[in-house]
């Protein structure tokens, strides 16, 4: 009777792992290569799991909020990132696969959460995307695009084609049972162990199917976001001033100076730092330092610089 037991445990799972393993593939074969070019097109250094560098060891891409917390993203876009050194963050994506309708607006609420709180901690972070395979209900949809999320999605009915013209059939009924479940995996494993290059071929299928609109669509998406700039700052000292700024160059020149900091007279004095950037979005970050109201308004003027480079260079 106890002997029975795992048996039972492994066809119940068999479902899981056939997710999991159409999940891992559309993470690596399919979002992976097509975000990495993209960040890529735009000078941006591309991090995942799938990217191994010297200066993240641990194989996850974790990222500290404001609360204190590590999240870990599928992939970043880094600005000034290298194999080295951690840039600063400009881009995040989460990437999963569905293949049931249910609980994906809880999926939804998950995904958009981590996403929002790099959103809140770092004025560089402007494109944050799900990337979304499988079914993926409309109220999970309209969750995502009313937090401000870019959303990208593959119909469930395209994954399981490609796959199938490749020989590998994952779906099944929604009242198949275990056993059934757990054949369509076994088979799926089989397929995979005797040729190593096969979930390379489906998802050039896939590729086949989207074609290049999907790359350059993404492209367009990230690039628009990244160049709608900041067009006003303000800063205030709480509890004192509240200044208002037309332009980067005149917040830069304002600390600069230091002269407000002198008049004051007090460096413990806490800052607010705001920006409203030309496509509604606002970032705000209050309980600041001097320093570190420095070092945010630094880092979003490389952002800032880079952009405008990359606007130049789409000129000539």
């Amino acid at each position: 009777m106890g002997g029975s037991t795992p048996v039972a445990q492994n066809r119940a799972s068999a479902g899981h792992k056939l997710g999991q393993l159409v999940g891992d593939w559309f993470e690596k074969y399919v979002a992976w290569p097509l975000l990495s070019d993209v960040a890529k097109s735009l000078d941006l250094y591309p991090d995942s799991r799938f990217n191994m560098r010297s200066c993240r060891p641990g194989g996850k891409v974790m990222w500290p909020d404001l609360e204190g917390n590590t999240v870990d993203y599928d992939v970043v876009f880094e600005l000034g990132g290298t194999d080295d050194k951690i840039g600063e963050i400009v881009a995040a994506f989460e990437t999963f696969w569905r293949r049931g309708i249910r609980h994906s607006k809880d999926k939804a609420r998950d995904d958009s959460g981590k996403l929002g709180a790099i959103r809140d901690t770092y004025p560089t972070a402007r494109m944050l995307c799900i990337y979304a395979a499988g079914d993926f209900s409309k109220p999970a949809k309209d969750l995502v695009k009313s937090r401000g999320l870019e959303l990208f999605y593959i119909p469930k009915r395209d994954i399981l084609e490609v796959w199938e013209e490749n020989g590998v059939t994952i779906d099944y009924p929604d009242k198949a049972d275990e056993t059934s479940k757990a054949e369509l995996a076994d088979l799926a494993a089989k397929a995979l162990r005797q040729d190593t290059d096969l979930l390379q071929r489906i998802a050039d299928s896939l590729w086949d199917r989207l074609g290049a609109t999907e790359k350059t669509r993404m492209t367009d998406v990230v690039r628009a976001r990244l160049s709608a700039l900041p067009r006003n700052y303000t800063i205030d000292v709480v509890d004192f001033v509240h200044l208002e700024f037309a332009s980067r160059i005149a917040v830069q020149e304002f600390i600069d100076r230091g002269e407000f900091l002198q008049q004051v007279g007090d460096t413990h004095r806490e800052y607010r730092y705001t920006v409203e950037f030309g496509d509604g979005d606002v970032f705000e970050r209050s309980g600041l330092s001097w320093i570190e109201l420095r070092q945010l308004h630094k880092n979003l003027g490389r952002l800032v610089k880079h952009v405008e480079r990359l606007s130049q260079r789409a000129l000539k």
